[in-house]
């Protein structure tokens, strides 16, 4: 049976509808209401609710998206609705009896991470200092889930190595109060003990010298909650210091003070993520991709930098998928050798895959960066879309242990 009706959201009529189908429209992804046993249950789905620019503009918003001058409007706006937006319908199921369904509507704003509620850290960027199998990939510690058996798939898995780490990059600065962990608990639960909470805006070494906000002291079971001080910061590192340690977490969230970070949108590596490849490849531990793992390890023997053969004008490329105006490039040289093979590399950017996109223009040419060291490079305003970092004039092996794209 079906009953056509009508929504009314704020005061904006949107078009009819019939119940057992769904409905898309502009500013709603999808919305579905299910009619069983007369009316005894409705189920909805509501999505990119205000990522729409129709609903940025009838409600007045557009153009608010990030902008720290306007977030204390927006997000008492966004306050409001939470408590009083609602979507009404009006149904007839035949002319002798009409029905009137209120169904409350919970937004899902997707704007900045500056009005998430809860765990900040809930699908952030994460990287670790080294994957023992496809099962322990980093993604894991902030997929939501708590499950702490490794095999289902839910826990993180580091190699055994010096020094292992797990980093989280919020995306924003916010004043960090509280971290929870879940441990591993199908085996080895007395590996995680030692580990520390760091958490700060630095990547030195990895982000692992930032302030220290917690270590593990016992052995932990389940999910334990360390609380401290407010520390101001975008990274949480999980750093467990020692020889030959495996490092695994099932869970990793982040609890700030407000929710809210103390600054917003700040600058995104643009190459995190973006699809590198190279003129050639040395050997299976130097991809073209280990450049934008957003890993600054610098020992080559880790798997996280990139290494050509030794061509003539060798060079490597990231697409950032889109265009942009880059603004500044940062580069990692490798630190277990070779300090010198990084020097006389040419920045270049552009939209041309002519000459492998070697020809695009020049932002800068890089000079000495010591062993371990990142140099940031910076230059007027470049649009482009391909990255290229090229060696002129010489039989080389191009090496880069991470490549930072930032762009206005």
């Amino acid at each position: 049976m079906g009953a056509a009706g009508g929504i009314v959201l704020l005061g904006l009529k949107l078009a009819p509808f019939t119940f057992g189908a769904s409905l898309a429209f502009t500013g709603v992804a999808a919305l579905g209401v299910g009619i069983a046993g007369g009316m005894t249950g409705a189920a909805f789905s509501i999505t990119n609710m205000i990522k729409q620019k129709s609903l940025h503009t009838s409600f007045g918003w557009e153009g608010l998206i990030c902008q720290k001058i306007k977030a204390s409007f927006l997000n008492s706006q966004l306050d409001i609705l939470h408590k009083l937006l609602i979507i009404e319908v009006d149904t007839s199921m035949d002319s002798r009896m009409p029905i009137r369904v209120i169904l409350l509507l919970i937004l899902v704003t997707g704007l900045c991470s500056a009005y998430l509620k809860g765990n900040v850290a809930l699908h952030a960027r994460v990287v670790q200092s080294s994957l023992f199998e496809s099962y322990g990939v980093a993604e894991h510690a902030v997929d939501g889930n708590r499950d702490t058996n490794y095999k289902k798939g839910s826990c993180t898995h580091t190699k055994q190595e010096l020094n292992p780490w797990l980093r989280i990059d919020l995306g924003n600065v916010y004043s960090i109060s509280k971290v929870a962990i879940t441990n591993r608990e199908d085996c080895c639960k007395e590996r995680l003990k030692g580990a520390q909470i760091r958490i700060g805006n630095s990547l030195d070494n990895n982000g692992n010298n930032n302030e220290l906000a917690a270590t593990v002291l016992t052995i932990l079971v389940g999910t334990k909650t360390f609380e401290f001080e407010p520390i101001g910061g975008r990274f949480v590192n999980i750093f467990l210091p020692g020889n030959d340690e495996y490092l695994t977490v099932c869970e990793v969230e982040v609890f700030a003070e407000k929710d809210k970070p103390l600054y917003i949108c700040v600058p995104r590596n643009l190459a995190l993520g973006g699809k590198a490849v190279q003129s050639s490849r040395y050997s299976a531990l130097t991809a073209a991709q280990n450049a934008v793992d957003g890993s600054r390890e610098s020992d080559y023997a880790r798997g996280s930098c990139s290494i050509t053969s030794w061509d003539r004008d060798p060079w490597w490329r990231v697409d950032l998928l889109d265009v942009y105006r880059v603004t500044r490039v940062s580069i990692t040289n490798r630190g277990d050798c070779c300090e010198k093979r990084i020097e006389g590399i040419q920045i270049r950017i552009g939209n041309s895959l002519d000459n492998n996109g070697n020809s695009n223009e020049l932002a800068a040419t890089v000079g000495h960066i010591p062993l371990g060291g990142t140099n940031t490079f910076e230059f007027k305003p470049i649009k482009g879309r391909y990255v290229n970092l090229f060696v002129p004039g010489r039989n080389e092996y191009l090496t880069l242990c991470e490549v930072e794209v930032y762009a206005e």
